[in-house]
């Protein structure tokens, strides 16, 4: 039984590490457009790449690590607060590597946001 608890902490530890190190190589892809939080006002989304925020000049802000918005929240007008960054994604193919279907670009992501609704 002790074996076992032993066992099931350091698993927990190693998850625990692992996740934050995926976190920090995270924050690391991000080309930052203002490290102060911002508010924007939109339009909640949901897009093949995550959750977004549409404004009323059609601009779309990606919530970073938010794939998609519940019910409750999908289609509402919301006032999202946190940091702009823009992501690069997709990468040149490599010689000899095989063709696989994906993005390339630039997305602007709001970064370790809050939200609340402003109209339902």
């Amino acid at each position: 039984m002790r074996t076992l608890k032993f066992c099931l902490t350091l698993g927990l530890i190693s998850i625990l590490n692992f996740m934050s190190a995926q976190k920090k190589d995270t924050l690391k892809k991000f080309d930052w457009i203002a490290k102060k939080d911002t508010s924007i006002i939109g339009k909640a989304a949901n897009a093949k790449a995550g959750a977004v925020i549409i404004t009323l000049d059609e601009q779309t802000y990606y919530i970073d690590g938010v794939t998609s918005w519940s019910d409750k929240l999908n289609g509402k007008i919301l006032k999202v607060k946190g940091k702009l960054a823009e992501r690069s994604y997709g990468e040149e193919r490599k010689p000899g590597e095989p063709i696989v279907q994906t993005m390339e670009g630039k997305m602007t992501c709001i970064v370790k946001a809050t939200w609340g609704v402003i109209k339902k």
